[in-house]
């Protein structure tokens, strides 16, 4: 018996894939398919998102926040845009974007996710470009 539960276990880790994904985002559209927020409500923890490179100038114009409650990457580096209009709220790591009119939103219970903002710029940000609930 102790057998058969040590190949179940050992078999579990085996198969279980640890890796993270890397998703793109494809279009300048508030919602739908390949769109910011899409892409941020299928992330799961550890992954990564990235811009396609045919955006790079572009405006996203969010109509409404985008929350996020996994332990993600969004990364401009690949392609730098202007998020507009709302606020993302969470992540692990968001760098190399502008913010107009926009900014981030820290999760509800912030100490749980550690947030590293790196190489963002902020404009015509009327309320705090940061902020924490």
């Amino acid at each position: 018996m102790k057998k058969i539960i040590c190949f179940i276990i050992v078999s579990m880790f085996l198969t279980w894939n640890v890796s993270a994904d890397i998703l793109t985002v494809t279009n300048t559209a508030d919602s739908g398919t390949g769109s910011l927020r899409r892409i941020i409500e299928i992330a799961n923890n550890g992954d990564s998102i990235i811009f396609d490179k045919s955006l790079a100038g572009d405006t996203i114009e969010l109509q409404s926040d985008i929350p996020n409650f996994n332990s993600i990457s969004i990364s401009g580096k690949n392609a730098s845009v202007v998020i507009y209009g709302a606020k993302i709220s969470g992540g692990k790591i968001i760098d190399n974007l502008t913010f107009d009119n926009s900014g981030i939103q820290s999760p509800d219970d912030y100490s749980l996710i550690p947030m590293l903002i790196s190489d963002c710029t902020f404009k015509n940000s009327l309320n705090s470009a940061i902020s924490y609930s």
